[in-house]
């Protein structure tokens, strides 16, 4: 017999992710289509939609806004690249002598990397509160695939090694958890805006 209940992660990605103004009328509509017998692959594919339809809506109202915010994520992680990367990794020098001292490197340099995103993504909620959704998601898949692409390049130039692959493939999706993070994404219900048109 079927839960009346839908799926969990699917309804807590929708009340996290929905950027529709109207997201608690669509969520009790999908809701109710569910309770009426729906399948859970429905439910799912409904909740995609809703999120991603929500978000780009949001995101050409508010176009100027968005990019703003993620500029500023982009100057922000240019800055972090530039000054405290060098900094730290000539304080991390002589460990890096080591061949598998890259997995205590990591270890040491991840605390720093997760909250330095946690603040980026706090301030891309501070500069673009009328649209966060679109702002911060936006920013997060934009720099998980540069950070992607960056890292595949240098593993295809740079060594074979296994560890190497997946250290570098981890960290761009890795950074992105903070960023959802630090812009309350997934510390709570956003809180949204009614539309003005």
């Amino acid at each position: 017999m079927k839960t009346s209940k839908p799926p969990f992660i699917a309804a807590w990605l929708l009340d996290r992710f929905g950027a529709d103004p109207q997201l608690d009328a669509i969520a009790g509509d999908l809701l109710e289509q569910y309770r009426l017998g729906h399948s859970r692959f429905w439910y799912w594919r409904e909740v995609i939609t809703a999120i991603t339809v929500g978000t780009w809506a949001a995101f050409t109202d508010h176009m100027l806004v968005v990019l703003r915010a993620m500029v500023i994520g982009y100057g922000l992680t240019f800055m972090f690249a530039r000054t405290v990367n060098p900094l730290w990794s000539s304080i991390l020098a002589p460990l890096l002598e080591n061949r598998y001292a890259f997995i205590l490197v990591a270890a040491m340099e991840l605390p720093l990397g997760l909250i330095w995103f946690a603040f980026v993504g706090w301030i891309l909620a501070q500069c673009a509160p009328q649209c966060r959704i679109p702002a911060i998601v936006g920013f997060a898949i934009s720099l998980l695939l540069v950070g992607l692409i960056i890292n595949i390049n240098l593993m295809i130039h740079e060594g074979n090694s296994l560890e190497l692959w997946l250290s570098m493939l981890a960290q761009p999706a890795l950074l992105t958890i903070p960023i959802l993070f630090g812009g309350g994404l997934l510390t709570g219900s956003p809180k949204r805006t009614i539309s003005t048109h």
